[in-house]
Parts: structure tokens; sequence; C-alpha cells
């Protein structure tokens, strides 16, 4: 009796061990399960998580690509507007020294013709003693530029005063005569002795009242490697006197003391 019971409690207890064992095995499992759910919502919400940071580093790296080539594009345009203006200013600079050398070169030959003589010898001024002329005309309507610019030249007497002035000068000097009815210049003798009071220096000679000033100090636009002066003095009816052109470096002073002789030259033909 006692080993019968014995080995009913064995029994149970082997019953009690197994169901024990099941459902500790069950709820290890459910803890399995639960916790493999748990690491699986946790990598799915990391791989969004680092999808979306790669979307956004994306899209910032994307953002910055853009903006670093507009800032080459507008790098690239202004360098190129830059480099279009300095060639236009290139082409431009070049231009006016090629201009401003072509005006020299025709200034430096008409020059040379000049000092060939031809126009001193058909009694009429150069083109440069008529620009110097004008320019001085432009300073002072009421000067001497003025007057002898709105003058013409008498020819034959002009022609005269020329050939007796070329026996006193030499290669390097010239002496333009002028001789002009004051009444051309559509002024009287007291507006044409005005003019002549108004030049730079007035020195009496041989009882005439002349006028000398420098011409080479007015713009002609171009260089004139020579001195140059007006002398000029009212005699009866007419305007009187000569260019004197100089390639040496001389002074008014110097002029003035040559002019006696000049002017007795003058008046010899008169």
């Amino acid at each position: 009796m006692i080993r019968t019971t014995a080995a009913v409690v064995m029994v149970l207890l082997a019953g009690c061990d197994a169901s024990s064992r099941e459902e500790l095995e069950a709820k290890t499992r459910a803890g399995a399960a639960a916790a493999s759910k748990e690491a699986g919502a946790l990598a799915e919400k990391t791989r969004a998580g680092a999808s979306e940071m790669a979307d956004a580093a994306a899209k910032e790296a994307g953002v910055l690509a853009e903006k670093t080539r507009v800032g080459a594009g507008e790098l690239a345009d202004a360098a190129t507007k830059e480099a279009g203006a300095l060639a236009e200013k290139t082409r431009a600079g070049v231009g006016e020294l090629a201009t401003s050398a072509t005006e020299q070169t025709v200034a430096a030959a008409r020059v040379t013709a000049e000092w060939a003589g031809r126009q001193v010898a058909r009694g009429e001024l150069t083109e440069t003693a008529k620009g110097w002329l004008r320019a001085g005309s432009e300073l002072s309507r009421g000067g001497i530029e003025a007057v002898l610019a709105k003058g013409q030249q008498a020819v034959p007497t002009a022609l005269a005063i020329g050939g007796a002035l070329a026996t006193a000068v030499d290669s390097d000097t010239m002496l333009e005569p002028i001789y002009q009815p004051v009444a051309q210049a559509a002024i009287g003798s007291a507006e044409a002795d005005a003019a002549i009071r108004g030049m730079a220096r007035v020195e009496p000679i041989e009882g005439l009242q002349v006028g000398f000033k420098e011409l080479t100090s007015l713009d002609l636009g171009h260089r004139v490697s020579e001195q140059a002066y007006l002398v000029v003095w009212r005699q009866d009816e007419h305007l009187v006197g000569f260019v004197f052109r100089s390639r040496r470096d001389i002074k008014i002073g110097e002029v003035v003391a040559l002019a006696p002789k000049l002017v007795a030259l003058v008046r010899g033909v008169l």
C-alpha cells in the first residue's frame, strides 16, 4: 500500500515537473518572440532614420553642388565680362595710338613741306601759321591774331617782302611775310593799333610801334618742334610784319634784338 502511494506521488510529481517546463518554455518562447519583434521594430526605425539622414545629406549635397555651379558660373561670367572690357579698352587704346601717330606723321610732313618755302614763295602764309592765328583768335576776338585771320594777303607786296627777308635768314629760320590792308579786316586804324598794343611786347622801331608775341604757346593739337613769334606793326593803311619761325630755341628778346634790321628790310621794299 505504501509503495503504491509512493508511486502515485512520483507520477504526480513527474507530471507537475513536465507541466512547469512546458509553461516555462512557452513563456521563454513568447519572450524571445517579443524581443525579436522589438529588435525588428528598432532595426526598422534605425533603417528609416538612416535613410532620412542619407536623403537629407544628399539633398544638402545637391544644394551645395548647385550653389557651387552657380557661383562658378557667375565667376566665369564676371571674368568673361572683365576680359571683354579689357579687350575693348585695348582695342580703343591701339586705335587712339594709331590715330595719334597718323596725325603726328601728317603734321610732320606738312611742316617739312612748309619749310621747303613753296607757300612763302607764293606770298601766302603757311597752314601752320594760319593755325596759330586761328587758335589765337579763338582766345581773343579782339586780338591781333583775330584781326590777321580775317584779312587777306596783298600777294605782290608780300612776295617782295619775303624776298627781302630771305636775305637775312639761315636754313634753320623761316620768315613768313605779312602785308594786309587794314580795311579787309573790317576794322579801322585805331582798332588795329589797339590790337598791336595788346601784344605781349611792343617796341618803338623807326618811329613805328612794333608788337611781338610768341605763337608756339598756342595749342595746335599736335607737337611743334620749333619756336615762332608774330611781329606786326601798322604802316599807313596796312598791317605789316612777319611770322618768325626757328628750329632753334630762341627767346623773344633775341627776336626783338633782330627786329630793327628786319623792319628796315621790309620798309625798303614799301
